[in-house]
């Protein structure tokens, strides 16, 4: 079973989460600190059902309030069809749908299902539909033993072992993980058999070592595995030479203890929900990437959720992963959003907004696509990216320029390059000044330059208001008789986040925009596409 959505009612800062709905393999909980993040974190934990609910998990402000943890899970029928089977139920489901059951936990171990996932499963009929007797039924109720396991990950500082003795091999935590991840064979060593021994040192080595690559970027590290004596050891390499686990720096030691196990628990045979609480602070901003990049690809195996409030991880491609954490210290406590959204506190969105500005800042690195088009705002850049691929047009590429009064900078260090340039302004104030920068500076023709449309306005004036306030602002029920622009400005909401956000909708889902707004950006698009192509008539 995968959780679909929770929520959690009572339990220290949090009052009332609503509900919470997450993806099905990585979900991120951004937000500030003391916001309760944590705190979401220990409630999906003591959901287990190897957990009781402690008493110092009841609010301080309300003694009398009762924690209660709901979980709806989506049940396969192969799942229900073994469960039934465990029971001694001759009752089976045939068809292949997913069907999803919300299962309670109160105050302090107490499981229950809710009334509308015994009738949605049927639980409470037999094969012919007929009603179950109370008796019957109250197995139905037992159905927690399905549960998944959290496992909540505070820290990684687990020493790693230079040695292990034949005799604890079967015992030690960090070989179980290294026998789970690579599949190495602890009786093979047991056994005495020189030749198997000789291949399987030989095997683990390789296989570890390409596999840890991938996940740590920082310098060249192999790990030589070998045994002496009845003795199982363990070294680092680097350069040339051979240091003990612990002779190496915290960073590299956290790193290997996160690998291993994060690894190791989303490989295993059950299943598994891993709850990580603040992932890699202490390192820097590469190996953070690093981390989030094995948290991406374990989460196909096991569904991962954590909390940061890191730039560097989270991801701006994958925005529709966050969900944001808050808290009203007053009257609420700690509050999830199920969506990034621009009106949100600026210190909440600070990371986000960050690995936005990252992206943005790397975006220059894409020089070798020959036909680059200079604008000057952040929310153009993501705006024009999010119909270049609803167009399926990949002839050029879009680049920050930092503003109008800087974008001939940024222009001429491209030309320096090879590349073809087009500068493309809003239709404002902005447009008439940067000309003239441009063309006084930094000698453009006026050839080169193009705007956003023949008519005063910002690219978000290409929407028509209808989709502007379905799939921009999400809320159709608004009425503004000013431009979309202008309306922004007005609500203060922040444009930036809200063209993010419309871009990783449009890659992630599809989004059935009006026929005037097609319209419009597509004409923004010709007149690029006729530019470079007409470029070297316009060069001579």
């Amino acid at each position: 079973m995968k959780i679909k959505k929770f929520r959690i009612k009572n339990y220290k800062s949090i009052i009332d989460s609503g509900d919470c709905w997450l993806e099905d393999n990585l979900t991120i909980f951004a937000g500030k600190n003391e916001s309760g993040k944590t705190s979401i974190l220990e409630a999906l934990e003591d959901f287990d059902v190897e957990c009781t609910l402690l008493e110092n998990v009841i609010p301080l402000k309300d003694a009398k309030a009762i924690p209660e943890i709901s979980i709806t899970f989506s049940i396969s029928t192969d799942e229900i069809n073994g469960y039934y089977e465990s029971i001694n139920t001759a009752r089976n489901i045939s068809d292949s749908k997913e069907r999803t059951i919300t299962i309670i936990k109160t105050y302090p171990d107490n499981y229950s299902v809710t009334d509308e996932s015994i009738e949605l499963l049927a639980l409470n009929k037999n094969n012919d539909g007929q009603e179950l007797s109370p008796a019957i039924l109250e197995r139905w109720e037992q159905i927690y033993n399905l549960i998944p396991n959290f496992i909540l990950f505070r820290s990684f500082e687990d020493a790693i072992p230079s040695q292990v003795s034949f005799n604890e091999l079967k015992t030690n935590g960090f070989i179980n993980d290294l026998e789970r991840i690579t599949g190495y064979d602890i009786s093979v060593l047991m056994g005495g058999d020189y030749n198997k021994i000789i291949k399987q040192k030989k095997t683990i080595n390789i296989e570890f070592n390409t596999e840890y690559a991938q996940y740590w970027t920082q310098d060249k590290t192999s790990f030589v595995f070998d045994c002496q004596d009845k003795v199982f050891i363990i070294r680092i390499e680097e350069g040339e030479e051979l240091y003990e686990p612990n002779q190496r720096s915290q960073g590299k030691q956290w790193h290997i203890a996160f690998y291993m196990r994060v690894s190791a628990r989303s490989s295993e045979d059950k299943a598994n929900v891993l709850l990580i609480d603040e992932p890699g602070l202490f390192l820097h901003a590469s190996a953070q990437r690093d981390i989030y990049k094995r948290l991406l690809d374990s989460s196909a195996k096991s569904q991962i959720l954590f909390t940061t409030h890191s730039p560097y991880l989270i991801n701006s491609q994958d925005l529709h992963l966050i969900r944001l954490v808050s808290k009203d210290n007053i009257n609420i406590g700690t509050e999830i959003s199920n969506k990034v959204h621009a009106k949100a506190d600026k210190e909440t969105l600070t990371p986000i907004l960050t690995a936005i500005g990252l992206e943005l800042n790397g975006g220059i690195q894409h020089f070798h696509l020959v036909n680059n088009v200079v604008v000057e705002g952040q929310s153009d850049v993501f705006y024009l990216n999010a119909f270049k691929g609803i167009f399926k047009e990949e002839t050029f590429h879009f680049i920050f320029g930092g503003g109008s009064s800087n974008m001939g900078s940024i222009g001429t260090i491209l030309s320096g390059w090879g590349c073809n340039v087009i500068y493309l302004y809003d239709k404002d104030q902005g447009m008439r000044d940067g000309q003239k920068i441009l063309k006084k500076n930094w000698h453009v023709k006026k050839e080169f330059i193009a705007s956003i449309s023949e008519s005063s306005g910002t690219i978000e004036d290409l929407f028509s208001k209808e989709d502007f306030k379905k799939f921009i602002l999400e809320n159709e029920e608004l009425t503004y008789e000013e431009s979309n622009s202008d309306y922004i400005k007005v609500c203060k909401s922040d444009k930036v986040l809200l063209s993010k956000i419309f871009l990783t909708s449009v890659s992630k889902y599809q989004v059935e925009l009006s026929q005037v707004t097609i319209d419009n950006f597509r004409q923004v698009f010709e007149k690029l596409q006729n530019k470079f192509t007409h470029f070297h008539e316009l060069t001579d």
